[in-house]
Parts: structure tokens; C-alpha cells; sequence
């Protein structure tokens, strides 16, 4: 008698079957690329500090996404005869909730710096140990004639000063820190500024889990170059250093825009200018770069660079990818015709393991005569672009408030959302040098969906149409989120005139067929929301 085979499958069972995988195809696409975008716990928030200037150098995330960011409040005194620094340390839930805010006073942990504020100066760095010890980097003043002590502070989680290991004292100069990174060890970027000599210098400091320290010599003695500025930083898992900043050789001359890589000896073994294709828009003597590296999965470089490179301070965004040979292997330029792109020395660029991509975060301001947003009255953004290892984008996202916003740094958490640190001010204010801490959290997509927000009208600031007046055609630019929208436009008798679909973050709209005029436009999102407006074409 024969058997049916145990392994034989009925044609509705292969049917049921495929429908099955297909179900858990469908189930997994919606969770992560629908549920877990939505599920996401967006937010901003705007926190006053000091009456002073603030910038914020770190921010990390818990193993509970709680987080943590260190930073410093400063002034120059009336006499411009001394700068007040201290220290900030705050702590945020998940939610973005305010648990705790600590102002770092010198004389709390060290009892031979001055009571006298206004001889207070420290500048520290935090990494996260553990829910019980945070570890500050950076130095304190500890007489009036200026003398700088760089040390290692352990914290606990309220913020009190547990124990000090001193580093060295350096005479008549400040130090600041500009960036904290982890490999084997943690690594911070100083930067020391003399106060009685023009001349300034980087240094690197290690600092092991048993709190050794080591110094690394940013000099070379066999080649004589000097690394003058140290934007960046990347150790590989063999012990090789990778330098990114600028050079100064034995005949005083300075070389920018510089990969140098060093032995564990700490000698120069390569050094490569980072160079990329010059347009018409490029003034090679006016390059002042920002640069920030990233190690990809698969041990190339990934590098970002922002560049000031005309006199109408207009700037691009520069995506490198280079492997240890120092050989470039992609490279990827956002231009930007409207504004600059800046961003400042902390950490702008990190590896988020959940995308397996990079994200990275600049502010830009409109074009004009003066490139510094710092200190003026003119609106600025947030902007974020994510992209993969092969610089293939994957978005790029604008963030507005019709504030002054300067983006400091940013991080991403075990979920995959992107945490973005900076300060706010508002353009009307009185006191210039005055602007509060701003953290802006966005989902994996890099959308931020504000709770409370209308649900009967477009929000003004999710997007821009502009030049306004027009010429032969406008810009729809998205902020904050990703949409679809549908834009009508009528003439001055309530005609429809021309209709568009708006599915790109930013998107060309011819309007030659326009005579001279005003028209209204209408606007509505996938919501069925709306909102209205003028605009002229010339």
C-alpha cells in the first residue's frame, strides 16, 4: 500500500502558505517603516539657562533613552577684560521632561580657584559611564592670573562632584573642549588659546576606563608638521590615528582641509588634501571649513564637510567617503543656492546602528553680507541629512521656528530617533548676546510631529514658497515634516489658474505662463488641511 509522503503539500497549503509569508512581509514592513516611525515620541523644547550666551558641546542618550547634555555659559565682562565661563549639565526624560539642571561653579570642587565670579572659568565635556557616574573632561581657572587646570571630574547622577583627577596646569591660557569620542578608550579634542600671544594649539587627550590619561603630541618630529587645528578625530581598531583639520609646516606655511595618518608612534605615515570639484561658485582663498568623521561598518571614512567658499557667503555641504588608504572613493556635494551652511566644531556627525546610515546637522541662514549668525537678527534653521555609506541620501530635512537657531550637535537614540542640540534666540530680542538651550527631537523619517498642533489649518511653518515676488518660477521648500500637498492657484477674479502636486522636500514650480499680478494660492496637505496666501509675479 502506498503512503502519502509526510513532506508533500497540498496546492491550498502552498497558496495558504505564500499568502502567510507575504502577511509577515506586510506586518514587518509596517512596523518599520509605518508603526515605528509613528509610535515615535517627537518633541522641542526651549530651555532658559543663563541671561548669557550658551553652547552646548555634548549630548548623549541613556540606555533609556534618557537624555544628557553638557554645555557652557559664557560672557565677556563690560571691560572686555575677562571671560566668565561656567559649566551646564542637564538631564531630560525620554519625553523630554526637565529632571535636572546644574550650573558647574569652579570654587564647588576646588577650593584654590577664586570665590570671586569674575574670575570663574571652566569649560567641561560629559561622557556617560553609567546611571551613577558621568565623567566631565575640560579645565578650570584656579587664580587670577589665568592659570588653566585640565582635569577628569567623576559626577553622580545629581551632578555633585565625586572625585577630581588633575591633568596638568597650563600658565596664561584657556582651555576649551570641542569634542568628546568613544573607541576602545574616550577621546577628547582640546583646544588651548593663549591669552598674551596670538598663536593657539590642539591637543588629544585619552582617558581609559581606570581614569590613566594620555596625551597624544600633535607634532610630528620627523617631518616637523604640526597639526594647528584639529577638527576631527578616528582611531582604527589596529592602533592608527586619523587627524582631520589643518597643518603647519617647518616653513610656517598652513595647509588646510588635511587627513593625516599617524602610527601609534604617533608618526606621520600619509597626509592627503581633501579636495572635491570647484564650480564657478567657489573662492578657493575664502575656504573656512567644519569637518566631522565617522567610521562606516565596513572600516572606510565617512566625512562631512560645510564650506564658506564665496564672498556672498554662500556654502555647500561636501559628503566624502574615503577608505584607510586615504583613497576617495565617493563624493557627493548638496548645493545650496540660497543660504550657507555652517557648523560648529562639536559633533555633527554620528553612525546610527538602527538605519545602519549616518546622520548629519548644520544650520543654515539666508545669503548676506554677513555670514556669522552668531550675535545677529536674522532667522536660521536646522537641517539634517541622512544618508547611507555609498552617500546615497536617504533625506533631507529643514526645521524652522522664524528664530535664530545655531545647531551644536546631535545624537540618536536605541529607537532611531535624532536628537539635535543647539540654541535659540529670538531675531527682535534686546540682548544679543543672550539665547536658550533648544533640543529638537525627530523619528527615524526626520519628521517632528509637535503635540497640540492644528488639526484645521496647514502650520505657516511647515513650508515656504518663495522668491516672492517670482520671476519665471518658485521654490516650495517642506520644514519639520515629510508631506504631500496639493497647491491651487487662482487670479484676482477666483480662477483657477494653475494646479500642482507637491511630493519633493523641495520642489520647482514653473510660473511663465503667469501674467504680471497677484494671486492666492491654497494649499492642502493629505490631512485636508489648509491654508492660504498671496503671491506676486513680476
Amino acid at each position: 500500500m502506498l503512503t502519502k509522503p509526510l513532506a508533500t503539500i497540498s496546492p491550498k497549503s502552498e497558496k495558504s502558505t505564500h499568502l502567510t509569508k507575504i502577511s509577515s512581509y506586510f506586518i514587518l514592513f509596517f512596523f518599520l517603516f509605518v508603526w515605528v516611525p509613528l509610535g515615535a515620541q517627537t518633541f522641542e523644547k526651549t530651555i532658559t539657562i543663563s541671561p548669557f550666551f550658551n553652547h552646548f558641546n555634548k549630548v548623549i542618550t541613556t540606555p533609556l533613552n534618557e537624555i544628557l547634555i553638557s554645555g557652557s555659559s559664557f560672557q565677556i565682562t563690560s571691560d572686555s577684560t575677562a571671560i566668565i565661563q561656567y559649566t551646564s549639565l542637564i538631564h531630560l526624560s525620554k519625553s523630554g521632561e526637565l529632571n535636572r539642571l546644574k550650573i558647574l561653579k569652579t570654587y564647588e570642587f576646588n577650593n584654590t580657584s577664586p570665590i570671586d565670579t569674575a574670575f570663574e572659568f571652566n569649560d567641561f565635556i560629559a561622557t556617560y559611564e553609567s546611571p551613577n557616574k558621568i565623567k566631565l573632561l575640560g579645565s578650570f581657572r584656579v587664580n587670577e592670573k589665568n592659570s588653566s587646570v585640565s582635569a577628569l571630574l567623576e559626577l553622580d547622577s545629581s551632578f555633585i562632584v565625586q572625585n577630581v583627577h588633575v591633568i596638568d596646569t597650563i600658565e596664561q591660557h584657556l582651555v576649551f573642549n570641542h569634542k568628546a569620542k568613544r573607541f576602545s578608550n574616550s577621546f577628547y579634542i582640546q583646544a588651548i588659546k593663549s591669552l598674551i600671544t596670538p598663536y593657539d594649539y590642539y591637543r588629544l587627550i585619552e582617558i581609559d576606563s581606570l581614569n590613566r590619561i594620555k596625551e597624544f603630541n600633535l607634532y610630528d618630529t620627523i617631518t616637523g608638521l604640526r597639526i594647528y587645528q584639529l577638527h576631527d578625530f578616528l582611531q582604527s581598531k589596529s592602533g592608527i590615528n586619523y587627524y582631520f583639520g589643518n597643518v603647519l609646516d617647518t616653513n610656517n606655511q598652513y595647509h588646510f582641509n588635511q587627513i593625516i595618518k599617524l602610527n601609534s608612534k604617533q608618526v606621520v605615515l600619509k597626509r592627503k588634501l581633501i579636495d572635491y570639484p570647484l564650480t564657478s561658485r567657489d573662492v578657493t582663498e575664502f575656504i573656512f571649513p567644519s569637518i566631522d568623521a565617522s567610521w562606516t561598518l565596513d572600516s572606510n571614512i565617512a566625512m562631512v564637510i560645510t564650506v564658506d567658499t564665496e564672498f556672498d557667503h554662500k556654502g555647500d555641504i561636501h559628503l566624502f567617503l574615503f577608505d584607510t588608504s586615504l583613497t576617495q572613493l565617493k563624493y557627493k556635494r548638496l548645493i545650496t543656492h540660497d543660504s550657507l551652511e555652517q557648523a560648529f566644531y562639536y559633533q555633527n556627525l554620528v553612525f546610527d546602528s538602527v538605519s545602519n546610515c549616518f546622520y548629519f546637522a548644520c544650520h543654515q541662514k539666508a545669503s548676506d553680507d554677513f555670514s556669522n549668525i552668531i550675535y545677529s537678527q536674522d532667522t536660521s534653521d536646522f537641517r539634517l541629512v541622512k544618508f547611507d555609506k555609498d552617500l546615497n541620501i536617504r533625506f533631507d530635512r529643514r526645521y524652522r521656528r522664524n528664530k535664530t537657531m545655531m545647531m551644536n550637535t546631535l545624537t540618536t537614540d536605541s529607537e532611531g530617533n535624532v536628537i539635535m542640540v543647539g540654541q535659540i534666540q529670538d531675531p527682535d530680542r534686546t540682548n544679543l548676546y543672550h539665547g536658550d538651550l533648544y533640543i529638537l527631537k525627530v523619528d527615524s523619517l526626520g519628521n517632528f510631529n509637535p503635540i497640540g498642533i492644528s488639526e484645521e489649518k496647514i502650520d505657516p511653518l511647515n513650508y515656504a514658497l518663495f522668491p516672492n515676488p517670482a520671476d519665471d518660477q518658485l521654490v516650495f521648500r517642506q520644514y519639520n515634516l515629510n508631506e504631500k500637498y496639493n497647491l491651487k492657484i487662482y487670479d484676482n477674479k477666483g480662477v483657477l489658474i494653475k494646479k500642482e502636486r507637491i511630493s519633493q522636500q523641495e520642489q520647482i514650480i514653473n510660473v511663465t505662463s503667469l501674467t504680471t499680478g497677484v494671486y492666492i494660492y491654497l494649499l492642502e496637505d493629505s490631512k485636508n488641511r489648509m491654508i492660504s496666501g498671496k503671491i506676486m509675479k513680476k
